[in-house]
């Protein structure tokens, strides 16, 4: 249980950073195009 718990808040955490990344790009692609 203690393992599935660990593997969860993992794949939350990677998901997070993927999203953090998205918005970064999208960001510096805004900035180019202004």
């Amino acid at each position: 249980l203690m393992k599935m718990m660990i593997m969860i808040t993992k794949i939350i955490a990677m998901t997070k950073m993927m999203q953090m990344l998205v918005m970064m790009m999208e960001i510096i692609v805004i900035m180019k195009i202004i």
